[in-house]
């Protein structure tokens, strides 16, 4: 009788083990569903991120060519020429070339700003009040005509428009 007891309990023993087993594999496969959802907004996160970092990066390296001798001294050229309205002939290609070279640093940055490739409120914050400036330094030295000033233009107004103020520190853009 004992035997038999044994034998079946045996089949009901296993039904509980096999059940057990079920249990932990549906534990198992839910705990790697959420994992890979965790991981799945990780990445998320890491790619924000990187493109966070990647955009302050551009709009750095744009506003770097601001800070170059070769440009503070073409645009203090510009500058001195506009305020004193003297331009001595000889001097005159050269303030050509000044003017020219500021202006395709400031083109090369509002085609950066423009396509929101760097991030906006660096940018403004960087060079906002000398592209304000330059505007109507160099309408006064060295007329552009409309074509050629139309990266600059949209720059202008794109920052006046843009407002950095209430920005979040870890915002994007």
């Amino acid at each position: 009788m004992e035997d038999e007891q044994e034998t079946v309990k045996s089949p009901n023993h296993q039904g509980r083990v096999w059940c057990r087993v079920e249990r932990i594999a549906s534990i198992v496969s839910i705990s790697a569903s959420l994992a890979t959802v965790a991981g799945i907004f990780f990445l998320i996160c890491q790619i924000r991120q990187t493109n966070t970092i990647e955009s302050r990066r551009v709009a750095v390296e744009a506003i770097r060519q601001t800070r170059s001798a070769e440009f503070i001294k073409a645009f203090r050229q510009a500058k001195l020429a506009y305020q004193t309205g003297q331009i001595n002939e000889k001097d005159k290609d050269a303030l050509i070339d000044s003017v020219n070279y500021v202006m395709n640093v400031y083109d090369d940055i509002a085609v950066i700003y423009i396509s929101d490739i760097g991030d906006k409120c660096i940018i403004k914050d960087s060079v906002y009040s000398a592209v304000k400036e330059w505007s109507v330094i160099s309408k006064a030295v060295l007329s552009f005509p409309p074509e050629d000033r139309k990266h600059f233009d949209s720059l202008l107004k794109l920052m006046e428009q843009e407002s950095c103020d209430n920005r979040n520190p870890s915002s994007t853009n």
